[in-house]
């Protein structure tokens, strides 16, 4: 007979005793169970390390509520009420909800916490892996290859929570160490398509690059560099070639199928349509260069070059900033915008570019994100892994790249490079690194 085996939750165990200290001291004024709270700190250290430069994210209450019980929105005030979670206090109804996260204060050591066979939570968590599995028979047959070969990944596990423990910022070494226990509890493993971007979600998504090198067997990264901004440009390109005749379709290949007029709105699409051309007409160099930047891998050591910024790493982080951050915030009747500087910073050198962002991020900020998601997902799970998979080599997909054996690493590169030829009639830059 088989013996259920407990779940196992991991969580920051500063916090695990915080929380247990203050239940015993100063309970709840309504009847609880203590597994409904690790199971949102769990819900919610899992969220964040899967949206590592979000500061605060929203809580999916339709799937909390069908995971733990109608009435855990009043565990998640009490949470917020012993600063355990933190809030951005920003909501507006019908348009912005509370966003929170783990107070970062907490977030040191490791503790296993484990939910019980036959309780409650335990039966909802084994019903929703159950649906998943259901799920996940449906996908497409190279995507199930896919994850055949991810199930079978394995870490240096030993050798990796050594390096994880070398990390002196608490906050990034649990992460870290989350991380690996999940790979390490195969229970834990997710691999699923995400239902609004596209892109298919793995622990090895949210595994840190660093962590890569402790993958067992011989694998290389093929990385497009710097993919969000270079598919920008290629739709920004795509958009200066409609017909004067007749703007609302000027669409060509991949853009074809993401048509920009259905995601962003008429309005917006013809203003930047009008403005491209007569940026086209009047040679303007800033927005040449940024297409040229792009398609040669090069914008982050080009934007180094043009601002007083002190890293690499700093040029990516202000790119993620300018392209996804909202334009503004309303704040005490007052409207300010957020990460003012490092705006200005990458609208000095491309000023037209950072005016069509604003215009593509008006309505819904998100909006862009999800757009160009969507299209690097197409490109690389759609065409790409299928293609590879047709030639018999199964890639891991980390979004904008593909790990592949070694041996195969040549042959993969050349479908990789002929798709994008297909795509887009010209072949961008990638970084090649075994790991």
């Amino acid at each position: 007979m088989n013996t259920k085996k407990p779940i196992r939750l991991i969580l920051p165990e500063m916090l695990v005793d915080k929380l247990n200290r203050t239940l015993d001291e100063t309970p709840p004024n309504f009847s609880f169970r203590r597994e409904y709270f690790y199971y949102l700190i769990s819900y919610l250290t899992q969220k964040q390390s899967q949206n590592k430069d979000k500061e605060y994210l929203k809580l999916n209450m339709k799937i909390l509520k069908n995971d733990t019980i109608n009435t855990i929105n009043k565990y998640i005030i009490y949470l917020r009420q012993n600063n355990i979670f933190i809030c951005d206090n920003l909501y507006a109804k019908g348009t912005k909800a509370l966003e929170y996260n783990i107070n970062p204060k907490l977030l040191k050591g490791i503790r296993i916490v484990e939910i019980i066979p036959n309780s409650n939570l335990y039966n909802k968590l084994k019903r929703k892996n159950h649906n998943r599995i259901a799920h996940n028979n449906q996908l497409s047959p190279h995507i199930k290859k896919m994850m055949q070969a991810f199930k079978k990944i394995e870490l240096n596990y030993e050798e990796a929570i050594k390096w994880a423990h070398l990390e002196k910022d608490e906050v990034k070494k649990f992460y870290y160490l989350t991380s690996i226990y999940l790979i390490k509890d195969k229970r834990s493993r997710y691999f699923k398509r995400n239902k609004t971007n596209k892109r298919l979600d793995t622990n090895l998504t949210n595994l840190k690059s660093d962590l890569r090198q402790f993958i067992k067997g011989d694998f290389t990264s093929i990385d497009l560099k710097n993919s969000q901004p270079y598919l920008l440009s290629k739709l920004l390109q795509n958009l200066i070639q409609a017909p004067k005749d007749d703007i609302t379709i000027p669409y060509s290949g991949v853009f074809s199928l993401f048509n920009p007029m259905l995601y962003f709105g008429l309005k917006a699409v013809t203003k930047i349509q009008k403005s491209l051309k007569i940026s086209l007409f009047t040679k303007n160099v800033s927005f040449l260069e940024f297409c040229n930047s792009t398609l040669n891998g090069t914008l982050y050591d080009d934007l180094l070059s043009l601002t007083n910024s002190s890293s690499r790493i700093d040029m990516k982080k202000m790119i993620f900033i300018v392209f996804f951050s909202r334009n503004k915030v309303r704040k005490n009747n007052y409207d300010f915008i957020p990460y003012k500087k490092e705006k200005e910073i990458f609208s000095k050198p491309y000023p037209f570019v950072y005016e069509t962002i604003k215009r593509l991020k008006e309505k819904d900020h998100s909006k862009l994100a999800i757009y160009l998601q969507r299209i690097e997902s197409y490109i690389f799970i759609d065409t790409i892994a299928k293609r590879l998979v047709e030639a018999n080599i199964i890639p891991l997909t980390i979004h904008d790249s593909v790990l592949v054996p070694s041996e195969q690493s040549k042959e993969a590169l050349s479908i990789i490079k002929d798709t994008f030829k297909k795509l887009f009639n010209e072949v961008p830059t990638f970084h090649i690194k075994p790991i």
